[in-house]
C-alpha cells in the first residue's frame, strides 16, 4: 500500500512504474480515507515555488514555459505533482478506467493518468488543447462519475445504497 501522508498523488503513479494493472492494484489497496485526502486535499505548490518548466525555441528565440498554477483552478481535476514534477489527472488516477485491448493510453492526445503532463506547456489550452482533449475523453468522463459518487458516498454515508439496504 502507498501511503498518503505527503498527500501527493504522483507517489502513487510513480509506484506503479506505467503499468495499468499495478496502479489498478495500488489504487485498490488505498483507504477511502486516503483516497479522499488525494481527492480534497492534495497537497498545493506554495506561491512562489517554481513549477516544471521548459525550454521553447522558435525562430532563433528561446523562451521557457512553466507549468501554470491558474490552470489547477480552471481544471478542477488537474493537479501538480511535486514527486513527478507535472500535471495528473486526479480522478484518471483514483478511477482507472480498464483500458481497451490494444489501447495505448499514453499515445492518446489529451492523456494524463501514467505519462505526466510536462510538455510541450504551449499546448495545455485551446479547444484542441491537450487539457480540453482529456476532459473530454470517455476515460475521463467515466473517472469524474467514479470520483463524485465516491465523493457523494464518503460526505453522504446515509446516500450509499449498501447502508439504506440494512
Amino acid at each position: 500500500v502507498v501511503a498518503a501522508t505527503s498527500a501527493d498523488l504522483g507517489i502513487v503513479v510513480q509506484a506503479a512504474k506505467g503499468c495499468w494493472g499495478t496502479l489498478r492494484r495500488l489504487v485498490s489497496e488505498l483507504s477511502d480515507a486516503q483516497k479522499m485526502q488525494y481527492l480534497t486535499g492534495h497537497t498545493k505548490p506554495a506561491t512562489g515555488v517554481a513549477l516544471h518548466s521548459h525550454p521553447v525555441t522558435k525562430g532563433g528565440k528561446t523562451w521557457h514555459v512553466t507549468f501554470q498554477r491558474r490552470w489547477m483552478e480552471q481544471f478542477p481535476w488537474l493537479l501538480y505533482t511535486n514527486v513527478l514534477e507535472g500535471g495528473i489527472c486526479r480522478h484518471c488516477i483514483l478511477f482507472p478506467e480498464q483500458p481497451k485491448r490494444g489501447g495505448s493510453l499514453d499515445a492518446t492526445p489529451g492523456s494524463l493518468v501514467l505519462t505526466v503532463y510536462q510538455s510541450p506547456y504551449n499546448k495545455a489550452l485551446g479547444k484542441d488543447g491537450i487539457f480540453a482533449c482529456h476532459e473530454k475523453s470517455t476515460m475521463h468522463c467515466h473517472a469524474t462519475k467514479q470520483a463524485n459518487l465516491f465523493l457523494l458516498g464518503v460526505r453522504n454515508p446515509d446516500s450509499r445504497i449498501d447502508v439504506r439496504l440494512m
